[in-house]
């Protein structure tokens, strides 16, 4: 496994400690922990908690630290018994953004299927509906390493023992869909890459008066966090949007903040959410609005869904209104 100093969460660090002591190193495995990678068709990175790929098999790993009771049928995904959206929905994406990325790493080998594989690490949660490793290996064998697309296993254990068995019976059973050679070619490459900044660097400790509880997106204008004030103001939640260092050019200056300077003169309006700019002694092109869980026009439309004409007509009508 690669470092994983630089991961941002404490019960990220404690995860990747557990797995590194329970998945011995070998040369048929490689983990790559907390990566950013790019999206060229939509231009946008995917942050990944977890890349892993073997000689048979890859997968994106995302880390759920889900307290309370958890319960899984199929993708019907129930949180404290209020339903939830299937953490497969957003991960699946990122298996064919990673299965693209390899194929272009090393085009003339075939490339094994990427899997998205969701772990509840919070050992306090009550999770029912998850994989049992050795139930997953059992299936494997009988299909000859046929499986599904995804898996959710409960606890980094669950994740290790399915590591360890599928690695040692791919290898009994001859099940190699990558050679030796080109798998460490393959590494080779990814190696290059996680140590020559495949982790985005960002901006979580360089905004004065707030406090970063977390990444909300990631793309390649610009980097949004949920936040609260430093003091705190209440319960008040922000979504912050950092788009980097403040251009030293005047033009380039005034084509910056033109769209954010827009949106501040706006007058109250229940669609569209009060924004202003954030001076700081970083010297950042910040962007601060109260935080909504509710998506973007943006968003939505990255998410493929289908808006209908009078959905369109109504936002345009309500923009030009303003």
């Amino acid at each position: 496994m690669k470092s994983y100093e630089h991961c941002e969460f404490e019960h990220e660090r404690v995860a990747f400690a557990r797995l590194k002591q329970k998945v011995p190193e070998c040369d048929d495995l490689e983990l790559y922990p907390s990566v950013y990678i790019p999206d060229n068709s939509r231009n946008v990175y995917h942050e990944c908690d977890l890349l892993m790929i073997a000689e048979n098999f890859a997968a994106v790993v995302e880390f759920k630290h889900w307290q309370g009771a958890i319960e899984i049928d199929h993708n019907v995904w129930r949180r404290n018994g209020i339903a939830i959206r299937d953490p497969h929905e957003v991960n699946l994406p990122k298996a064919k953004v990673f299965k693209s990325l390899l194929e272009k790493t090393l085009p003339a080998v075939r490339i094994p299927f990427v899997q998205s594989i969701v772990v509840l690490t919070a050992e306090t949660a009550s999770v029912s509906g998850a994989h049992a490793a050795f139930d997953v290996i059992k299936l494997i064998d009988e299909s000859k390493g046929n499986i599904g697309d995804h898996l959710t296993f409960d606890g980094i254990d669950e994740l290790a023992k399915y590591l360890r068995e599928r690695v040692k019976r791919d290898a009994a059973a001859g099940r190699k869909q990558i050679s030796p050679q080109d798998f460490g070619k393959l590494k080779k490459k990814l190696d290059e890459r996680f140590n020559a900044g495949l982790r985005r660097e960002d901006f979580a400790d360089q905004i004065s008066g707030f406090k970063i509880h977390q990444e909300i997106e990631h793309t390649a204008r610009f980097v949004s966090y949920l936040a609260e004030a430093n003091p705190p103001r209440g319960d008040m939640l922000y979504r912050l949007r950092v788009f980097g260092p403040v251009s030293n050019d005047p033009a380039a200056q005034a084509k910056q903040f033109r769209s954010l300077d827009a949106l501040e003169r706006l007058p109250p309006h229940p669609h569209i959410r009060p924004t202003h700019r954030h001076p700081n002694e970083r010297n950042l092109v910040v962007e601060v609005c109260p935080w909504s869980d509710v998506k973007t026009l943006d968003q939505v439309l990255e998410s493929g869904t289908t808006l209908s004409h009078e959905f369109v007509a109504r936002v345009a009508r309500d923009i030009a209104l303003v």
